[in-house]
């Protein structure tokens, strides 16, 4: 009896073990693919702020070549860059070292003034975070919550800025991340259901075995 209760012990603590295991696996698997879609978004903006850099960069040439001044060259580059859109209506900005807006497309008010939005990640002002990564880093990732163009109410967002040292400016994009937190829940139906199979399959395979262990112990016994 006393065998029989420890192989029913051994057997329960291995399927809670592989339980545990599969939701461990699933836990780590859900970071994996939040991390994904967040980076294919980043890199994705980075390739948009490439085809803008080569746009401004071509306006300060022609600066450099006496085509234009310095002043009608940036005014230009301005005015091209604020036209451009990609995405679902997404848009381009300039701010410059000092964390102040040159340009923003959809609200021309905030044009001389500070980026007044923190990081979600760290709590830290962006026109205090803006500066010092586009002077010490040449650019980076920020997390922050903007209204969607027509709204007022504020939602996620990341941006990718890169400077452009001959102006002194940072130029910069983002995306809107609630698709991409629709994405990933959808992601994780997926996932959350082939782990329940597989749970499932677990716990048939247990109640299974089980049974033909009764069975096999009751012939035994009548024997």
């Amino acid at each position: 009896m006393f065998e029989l209760y420890n192989n029913r012990l051994f057997r329960a603590l291995l399927v809670v073990t592989l339980i545990v295991s599969v939701s461990g696996v699933c836990i780590i698997s859900f970071q994996q693919i939040h991390q994904r879609l967040l980076s294919s978004r980043i890199h994705f903006i980075e390739e948009k702020i490439n085809e803008i850099e080569q746009v401004v960069e071509s306006y300060h040439q022609l600066s450099l070549y006496g085509r234009m001044t310095s002043e009608q060259a940036q005014q230009a580059a301005l005015r091209t860059v604020s036209e451009m859109r990609f995405g679902d209506n997404d848009y381009f900005w300039v701010v410059d070292f000092d964390g102040l807006f040159v340009m923003h497309p959809i609200d021309e008010t905030l044009v001389g003034r500070p980026i007044e939005v923190i990081d979600t990640r760290d709590d830290e002002p962006l026109f205090k975070k803006v500066p010092r990564m586009l002077t010490e880093q040449g650019g980076g990732v920020v997390h922050y919550r903007w209204p969607k163009p027509g709204s007022k109410l504020a939602v996620d967002k990341i941006s990718y800025l890169r400077s452009f040292e001959p102006w002194g400016w940072g130029l910069g994009s983002g995306v809107y991340i609630d698709d991409i937190n629709g994405l990933f829940w959808e992601e994780i139906e997926n996932l959350v259901i082939v782990g329940a199979v597989l749970i499932l399959i677990l716990l048939l395979f247990w109640y299974g075995f089980q049974q033909a262990i009764f069975k096999h112990s009751g012939l035994n016994r009548s024997q």
